[in-house]
């Protein structure tokens, strides 16, 4: 039942360990850990995209202490669609999302589990990882992870949303500078989710015997 399900997976969190659902996403998550009990994700962040010729860019990565910076990525993987797409998922609060930025040939894997904590709240742990070939990425182990960070769901959400909005300010020079057309629907979808409310979660009282369970509000 649900109940015993809550159990499972709180007493799994309280020894560190994360339960996934079934699924490919097992392979690619497992590096993507419970936030420790003295962990405080970061309440600022970032991301600084500048367009620097046709299809390319550059960006600063700012999240809490720790930064970023790559400094040339390409279009072919309709890289700021995959941020926008990435954003939703960290604004939605929980699952897990991954995309390639790629520089041809270098490319950055960014992977993004996004949960709620009872100390904590809704928060994102996101990793980036450096690999030699973005087209070969199956056959290699990353060279370095470049960032490892948590931080605010609705904060990270917010500052992709936001960066990617000023790197297009100028229309023109966004469709001069890069190839794909603005994700236009991805940037509504990102603002629509924002200014959403979040459904309350039950939070379930566990120092009562087992079977006594009882729900309360968050």
């Amino acid at each position: 039942c649900a109940q015993q399900r809550r159990r499972i997976f709180r007493c799994a969190q309280e020894r560190g360990i994360e339960i996934m659902a079934p699924g490919a996403e097992i392979q690619e998550a497992r590096a993507m850990r419970l936030i420790g009990a003295d962990t405080v994700p970061a309440n600022t962040a970032a991301f600084d995209f500048r367009l620097t010729g046709h299809g390319w860019a550059v960006l600063d990565v700012q999240i809490g202490d720790k930064s970023l910076s790559i400094d040339s990525f390409g279009d072919c993987s309709h890289a700021f669609l995959d941020f926008l797409m990435a954003a939703i998922s960290a604004a939605d609060g929980q699952g897990y999302f991954e995309f390639v930025l790629n520089g041809e040939p270098a490319g950055w894997r960014w992977r993004l589990a996004s949960r709620y904590d009872d100390r904590v709240g809704y928060h994102t742990h996101l990793i980036v990882d450096l690999f030699r070939d973005a087209f070969q990425l199956a056959d290699q182990q990353p060279v370095a992870t470049l960032l490892e960070a948590y931080v605010d769901a609705d904060v990270l959400a917010r500052a992709i949303g936001d960066g990617v909005e000023a790197a297009f300010a100028d229309t023109q020079a966004g469709d001069e500078l890069w190839g794909p057309p603005f994700p236009s629907r991805a940037q509504a979808a990102l603002k629509a989710a924002l200014a959403t409310a979040r459904t309350p979660i039950a939070a379930f009282d566990f120092s009562q015997p087992y079977g006594q369970l009882t729900a309360k509000p968050i």
